[in-house]
């Protein structure tokens, strides 16, 4: 987890030093991603000129570690070049600056999407760097295709949650051809075109889905349906028939976004072979079959499974005198009559313990109730067969 803060009045500022300084280049009316830092670490941002960029940081984090900015250039640089300061916290009351960002705003980006087939009545993603309300398009012949922004499966493996996003696509709306032109609204740029065919085709297994193997005690462990069919229908229906039902099971589905899809969840390790299904229209048709594998994972697998899969697993530091015994908690909720203490060993560490801290018992003692900083409990299973389990847990003083 990282937090962001904009807020301008911020304690104990490092003297003076040399800071790296990185060269970047940011686009008119696209946006562009300037990615870096430490993920257990919490930063402050500073824009010594708002003239040319749009910028709307509050809280990013890209799943992956470190700082998201999301950055629009809004004017063409020339002699005056914007500058961002990155201040990493050392401490819950002391930050320092770690790197400043020299931005060099360009005029739009060219399109480059290649021209596209289409399935009547399904969807294609394409590449759309633009800020959407400042672009309009034009149809060459109308009708045939429309630009829009919807909800695509971006994945077939799913866990607790599906893998999904919202993506500007093609939709095909009748079997044809047209050109679709995209204009900046603000000058009448042209920014590209690519010509778009709308035909019926099949739908298919993507390939990489046709013979899946999935880890029993994976967090990622299940298969949503409808991200497994290329050439999909948007108003299509999809599910799936597991022919043993001793190794799997197929099921309609819900995340906590209301998302709904359909799901292959594995029982036990062993091997059968799936069928999807589509329906549309009244009519259902066979879309391929899917030769699935499902094997038996590691204990660190197993525990990871659960404690990342569960929502209460980033509260279990619930305070009684600023004290938590974090270990006995862990063994509590997931441990205990699954594995045998000689199985196992737990290590911890924080990342702020000024406002957080841990002993090497799991003893939680809490500092500070309010803080500018995101503190958490990094902890680490070690398990007799050589695997692991890591993650964290925050209090809720956040």
């Amino acid at each position: 987890m990282v937090f962001f803060s904009t807020a301008c009045s911020q304690p104990n500022v490092s003297a003076k030093q040399n800071i790296p300084v990185e060269k970047r280049t940011a686009y008119l009316n696209s946006e562009d991603v300037f990615k870096g830092g430490n993920d257990e670490r919490t930063y402050n941002f500073k824009l010594d000129n708002k003239e040319y960029i749009d910028e709307d940081w509050d809280i990013y984090s890209n799943g992956e570690g470190g700082y998201y900015l999301p950055i629009t250039g809004r004017k063409i640089t020339k002699n005056i070049k914007p500058i961002i300061t990155i201040y990493e916290y050392k401490t819950s009351t002391q930050k320092v600056p770690v790197k400043k960002i020299e931005i060099t705003v360009k005029k739009s980006k060219p399109l480059n999407q290649n021209d596209i087939t289409v399935r009547n009545g399904g969807a294609e993603i394409i590449k759309f760097p633009y800020v959407h309300d400042d672009v309009k398009v034009k149809y060459s012949k109308k009708g045939v295709a429309q630009f829009k922004e919807k909800t695509f499966f971006l994945s077939g493996r799913c866990s607790k949650y599906v893998d999904y996003k919202h993506k500007y696509c093609i939709e095909g709306i009748k079997n044809g051809t047209t050109r679709i032109t995209f204009y900046q609204k603000s000058d009448n740029l042209k920014l590209g075109s690519f010509k778009v065919k709308v035909m019926n085709l099949k739908p298919m297994i993507k390939k990489k889905y046709k013979s899946v193997t999935v880890n029993m005690d994976a967090v990622d462990n299940g298969l949503a349906v409808e991200g497994l069919v290329k050439n999909s229908l948007s108003k299509a229906k999809y599910s799936a028939v597991v022919k043993n039902k001793k190794v799997a099971y197929a099921l309609s589905s819900s995340d906590d976004n209301n998302i709904d899809y359909f799901c292959i969840r594995p029982i036990k390790a062993g091997q059968t072979k799936v069928t999807v299904f589509e329906k549309y229209k009244g009519k259902t048709e066979i879309v391929s079959t899917i030769n699935l594998k499902s094997k038996n994972g590691t204990m660190g697998d197993r525990a990871q499974h659960y404690i990342s899969d569960d929502t209460d697993g980033c509260k279990l530091t619930k305070f009684k005198s600023n004290k938590c015994d974090l270990k006995k908690k862990l063994v509590n909720y997931y441990l205990s009559g699954v594995y045998k203490k000689s199985e196992y060993k737990i290590t911890f560490r924080a990342n702020y313990p000024d406002v957080l801290s841990v002993d090497k018992n799991g003893i939680v003692t809490r500092h500070k109730k309010k803080s500018k900083v995101v503190a958490n409990i990094y902890f680490t299973i070690n398990f007799k067969d050589g695997s692991k389990c890591s993650w964290y847990t925050n209090s809720d003083h956040n």
